[in-house]
């Protein structure tokens, strides 16, 4: 038994669904059945786990697709125009009048509900902004409820309630496959893999033998290796190396979605622990703005102040219910 290849073995990378039936193939084919048939099971098990991952990322794509052009579709983008309503509104009004009521308002509504910025809510996986929604929702009717009625928002804020539920509604109504049920077929393909690996290592005694059967195996490893260096580098990646690369990165995508979510609702229940309604507005203002604080009840410094007038906010009006329910 060869100490370096036990070694190269042990290295192997996670692989993709595709390389494990093409190496398995190629193992198969290179088999003596007769003089090892205790690796046939293994060869058996490793192809047919590899054909039930690549099934069922296969199935929730398609489910995916489904998810975006029906219901919970639909939901989200209404959703996401009332936030940037939202969003737009708090931050125009943030940047151009910093230190009248108004402004800061402005600012408060964008610590507290856009942290993060506006992508980070509406790009965020379904499951994750139906909660974010509900916080800014939960957030406007009460500690900020006076601020995005100061801002003109009352509308954006009933349409958000009625979204909320509509989404959550749509979402408990799909019959999905799991990005749990995603990652276990995805590692009980990873077991099956290795364990044939190291099967030819401890049952196969002669060196010829051995090399021929893992042959197939360090081929795709190696082949595995070439499109994440190329990926790393920036370089294309030849079709022909990369038959289904990408359903490696899909099934940890997965994985890290299911356990972003979590850490999303965990966030959200600390924010409302912590109180974060109650913010501080004494700080540096948010991008330019005038140096004068404009008298209460006004929306722009008067014309004799020193602004030109195309520096003078314009009004702000919610979107209205038309174009969101469109």
């Amino acid at each position: 038994m060869n100490i370096k290849t036990i070694d190269r073995v042990r290295k192997l990378r996670r692989q993709v669904a595709g390389r494990i039936v093409q190496a398995t193939d190629d193992v198969q084919r290179a088999l003596d059945a007769a003089r090892h048939p205790w690796l046939v099971p293994l060869i058996e098990a490793a192809q047919r786990d590899a054909r039930a991952q690549l099934e069922i990322t296969l199935r929730r794509q398609a489910q995916q697709v489904a998810r975006n052009e029906g219901r919970a579709g639909e939901t989200d983008a209404e959703t996401d125009i009332v936030l940037a309503t939202m969003h737009d509104t708090a931050k125009r009004y943030a940047r151009r009048m910093a230190q009248h009521p108004k402004g800061k308002a402005g600012k408060r509504i964008l610590r507290v509900c856009f942290r993060r910025g506006l992508a980070a809510v509406i790009n965020a996986p379904y499951e994750e902004e139906v909660v974010l929604a509900e916080y800014i929702h939960e957030q406007a009717t009460t500690a900020l409820a006076d601020d995005f009625r100061l801002l003109g928002l009352s509308d954006a804020v009933d349409e958000l309630g009625r979204l909320v539920p509509q989404f959550r509604d749509a979402l408990a109504m799909e019959d999905r496959i799991s990005a749990a049920e995603v990652a276990a077929a995805y590692e009980a393909m990873q077991v099956a893999w290795f364990r044939l690996a190291f099967g030819v290592v401890a049952m196969v005694d002669d060196a010829e033998a051995q090399a021929a059967l893992l042959a197939p195996i360090f081929d795709q490893d190696d082949r595995l290796a070439a499109v994440y260096a190329a990926r790393r580098s920036g370089q294309p990646i030849a079709e022909a190396l990369d038959p289904d690369a990408e359903a490696l990165l899909e099934a940890e995508a997965e994985a890290e979605a299911a356990a972003r979510a979590e850490e999303v609702a965990a966030g959200v229940e600390g924010a409302r622990a912590e109180g974060e309604g109650d913010v501080e507005v004494d700080d540096e203002p948010i991008g330019d703005a005038p140096d004068a604080e404009p008298p209460v009840g006004a929306d722009a410094p008067e014309a004799d102040g020193g602004a030109a007038e195309g520096d003078q906010p314009r009004p702000l009006r919610p979107l209205p219910r038309s174009d969101v329910e469109g």
